[in-house]
């Protein structure tokens, strides 16, 4: 344990040339960044990165240094721009269209065993809705209409059904099926996945209506037939490991989690369940004991070297056979970034370790985050890369200087007995706790809108016990890999430990203060709060005046971000309609209501992850409501998860909701039963009736009470929002999936219908009724919300021609405003670029 005089010498000021690589990586962090905002070719970064590199070799002095430190910049951005934007001539990615699907037959080597993927979200036990087996395909050739040729990059295969007999890890296959580019990010709060996808070499999805289209075909070289048999060999070694942690594991809903969660734990693998477990573990702030990152890592490899050392002591070579052990088990786990980061940031520090000299732990982490960033270097803006680092970063700098200030000077170890050595030991565990929770929390607010307030407590409570897991799970694993019959006894123990675990961060989620969700906290806050908590770490004290005044500064900025409206104050009425694929979920935002108009999809875990993210990235801290138009299930399955996620008072509800049958097994009636307990108001609404607790300008049109209707969609509610401006009165139309019966009675009841904006009827669904509704009441914009089945059906053509025709499955989401002046505009979610659209402003 360094004094403080030698902390204040290595981790303050004083660090001097031990900090260049901390420089480097900052440069180069610097660098890519500035390629992924503007756009500048990357030959020519990198041939100007190449000259200013000349001229700090012959140069001295501040001259040297400046040429060195733009030539890093320069290399990152040139790098970045390299590996992201510039693909290789056989590359399959950028040819496929991530809307329209492509005939495409693939050759190629089976990578992976074939998996079972379920559908997610809160009615996926429900809905009768098969899975579908996943592999990804390392491509050799292709073949479209102009016949076959050499490909590169991988594919994510996906065949219907629950068996795929005959394929294995390894074998060379011909696969049929239709093949879909990757997503632009279709929705707020989405990345272009098409820039990670680059990075990875990840061409695209390849879908195959059965596994008769799935064959084996002969190896046409010997190189490529040793290749195969590599990947067999690490891919059954692979499913011997999977299935002795799956051995132990019960029938019933509480194995299914103690799997998940020790598939993640061990071995990075998302399981079934794993979704609900990882929620779980993020709720409580302890999703770093979930997921395999660097302290799974550094555990493995102190267990390593214990165990080498029990064995013999080998000196220098210890750290290489360490080394090689974290090797292997980075070979048995699936190949994902955060293993391979982590396994990267150990294998430097080993390296550091092997030469046998004193080393600077802040320098030799940045030289790993350099060595990540030249291997991916968009994991610069990923929330692993920059927990890992940030964290990491912060233990090193900070733990020593923290302890002192708290606790004073550590005695020596020849001066403690054992009860002072225990006592050291746990205020040490919770400085690094404190020290962890707090560099991480703006991060964890910024990435996942979650403020976790007993986080430090948790991981002080959560950590005992997940040593507990690791250390006998490595074991497990090693014996498993060799003789997977010794290991199958002991699963059943693991199970339990982990049961044990995830029962004690239930039990921590159920304290109504574990999770607090935030409100989108963009870069320039996030940066000033990290400052602020190092500073307060550091060196904080309140006889320091600057100190004090900045962090009430940053305070205030941060209660103004989380209290202000997430509606504009230049508009007065808007609709975001997300895309959804097939289903409806709009977020309708006044001055004073802010709710949900359906809320659902056929892609049953829309409610996860795409829609939170998309409310929270527009500012939506809580909603007033849910309506959900009538009793189908595109229209409601991500209900249950969002209510969770942000609330709602009351979820109000078209009549065709009253036919719920009462069987949990129904999931209307399933949904029904669930609110209730979630002590979440329900109502029916008709034609007329008030729509409390919505506070505005509106009315519910369709249907009356009277209506006796033969199918849900003419059960459909439809609203009328109004809103007065400077120009007068306007109003938005939302319609639901009304067909002709309920269109011919609402424009009997409202011959005067002349919205603004309105919902295209059933998903934009071309037939008469519709046709002619939407060109009697004239709107100025139109909103469809659709999967690519309804796109551009050319049946719309005419009515198209006299609107502006805005739909989710060609632009991605919309949004649609009407300004206080009462002007209405538009928006794509997608540039100009990927759509051929842009912004518009109407009347």
């Amino acid at each position: 344990m360094t004094t403080g005089r030698e902390s204040a010498a290595v981790y303050g000021r004083g660090g001097g040339s031990l900090r260049r690589a901390v420089w480097l990586a900052g440069l180069l962090g610097a660098g890519i960044g500035f390629s992924r905002v503007v756009a500048v070719d990357a030959s020519v970064l990198l041939a100007c990165a190449t000259g200013l590199a000349i001229v700090g070799v012959v140069g001295r002095g501040l001259v040297c240094r400046a040429a060195l430190g733009l030539a890093v910049f320069g290399l990152g951005a040139g790098w970045c721009g390299f590996r992201v934007d510039e693909s290789r001539a056989d590359a399959l990615g950028p040819a496929l269209s991530w809307r329209a699907p492509t005939l495409l037959e693939a050759r190629g080597v089976v990578l992976g065993a074939p998996a079972y993927v379920e559908s997610g979200g809160a009615f996926a036990e429900l809905v009768d809705r098969p899975g579908r087996m996943r592999f990804d395909l390392s491509l050799e050739s292709v073949r479209g209409e102009a016949g076959w040729r050499s490909a590169s990059g991988r594919l994510a295969v996906w065949v219907d059904g629950d068996e795929l007999f005959g394929v294995r890890a390894g074998d060379r296959v011909q696969a049929l099926g239709l093949a879909r580019g990757v997503s632009p990010g279709t929705n707020p709060g989405e990345g272009d996945w098409r820039a990670l996808a680059a990075q990875s070499g990840f061409a695209g999805h390849l879908g195959c209506a059965s596994a008769e289209l799935v064959s084996g075909i002969d190896y046409d070289s010997r190189w490529g037939a040793v290749r195969g048999w590599g990947i067999r060999v690490l891919g059954e070694t692979r499913g011997r490991v999977r299935g002795v942690i799956e051995a132990g594991a019960g029938a019933d809903r509480d194995s299914e989690d103690s799997t998940a969660l020790l598939s993640a734990m061990l071995l990075g693998e998302r399981e079934a369940g794993y979704d609900e477990v990882q929620s779980a573990f993020q709720r409580v702030g302890t999703a770093h004991v979930l997921a395999v990152s660097g302290l799974h890592l550094a555990f493995l490899t102190l267990l390593a070297l214990v165990a080498v050392r029990a064995v013999s002591r080998r000196g220098w070579a210890e750290p290489f056979i360490v080394a090689l052990i974290v090797l292997v088990y980075v070979l048995l786990a699936p190949a994902r970034a955060p293993v391979i980061r982590a396994a990267i940031m150990v294998w430097i520090f080993l390296g550091a370790d092997a030469t046998g000299r004193r080393f600077d732990s802040l320098n030799t982490l940045a030289w790993a985050a350099i060595f990540v960033l030249i291997w991916r270097p968009l994991d610069l803006f990923s929330p692993g890369f920059q927990l890992s680092f940030s964290v990491v970063g912060a233990l090193i700098a900070l733990t020593p200087r923290v302890t002192q200030r708290w606790f004073g000077e550590r005695p020596a170890p020849d001066e403690m007995r054992f009860a002072s050595r225990v006592l050291w030991r746990i205020r040490e565990a919770v400085v690094v706790s404190v020290v962890a929770w707090l560099v991480a929390t703006p991060l964890v607010m910024h990435h996942f809108g979650m403020f976790n307030p007993l986080g430090a407590a948790a991981t002080l409570i959560v950590m005992p016990l997940a040593v507990m897991v690791l250390a006998p799970g490595f074991l497990l694993l090693a014996v498993a890999a060799i003789a997977p019959g010794l290991a199958g006894a002991a699963s059943s123990v693991l199970h339990a430990l982990a049961g044990a675990l995830r029962f004690v961060v239930a039990g921590i989620e159920t304290i109504p203060i574990a999770v607090v969700y935030t409100p989108a906290v963009g870069w320039p806050l996030t940066i000033a709060m990290l400052m602020i908590i190092v500073w307060w770490l550091m060196a904080g004290s309140w006889r320091k005046l600057r100190g004090v005044m900045a962090t009430a500064i940053v305070v205030v900025w941060m209660a103004a971000s989380f209290l202000s409206p997430s509606l504009p104050r230049d508009q007065a009425l808007r609709v975001d309609a997300f895309d959804v694929g097939d289903g409806t979920c709009m977020l309708v935002r006044t001055r004073e209501a802010c709710f949900l108009w359906d809320c659902g999809s056929m892609d049953l875990d829309i409610g996860v992850r795409e829609i939170p993210d998309a409310l929270r990235a527009l500012g939506v801290r809580r909603l007033d409501a849910i309506v959900i138009t009538h009793a189908n299930i595109d229209h409601y399955s991500a209900v249950l998860d969002i209510v969770e996620r942000f609330g709602a008072p009351a979820v109000l509800l078209g009549p065709s909701f009253n036919m719920a049958n009462g069987d949990f097994g129904d999931p209307a009636a399933y949904l029904l039963h669930e609110l209730e307990r979630a002590g979440i108001q329900t109502r029916i609404l008709f034609a007329g009736e008030s729509i409390e607790p919505l506070n505005i300008d509106g009315e519910i049109l369709w249907p009356p009470k009277d209506f006796e209707w033969r199918r849900a969609n003419n059960s459909s509610l439809v609203m009328e929002l109004r809103v007065s401006t400077g120009g007068g009165e306007r109003s938005i139309l939302l319609t639901g999936d009304i067909e002709a019966a309920a269109i011919e009675g609402l424009l009997v009841r409202r011959v005067d219908l002349s919205p603004d904006v309105m919902e295209a009827p059933h998903h934009g669904s071309a037939r008469p009724g519709a046709m002619s509704f939407i060109s009697d009441v004239g709107p100025a914009v139109v909103i469809q919300s659709t999967g690519p089945s309804r796109a551009g059906d050319e049946r719309w053509a005419e009515v198209r021609e006299g609107t502006r025709w805005l739909s989710t499955a060609e632009v991605g989401a919309v949004s649609v405003w009407i300004d206080v002046e009462g002007e209405v505009h538009s928006l794509n979610q997608l540039p100009a670029a990927d759509t051929g659209r842009a912004m518009g402003a109407h009347r």
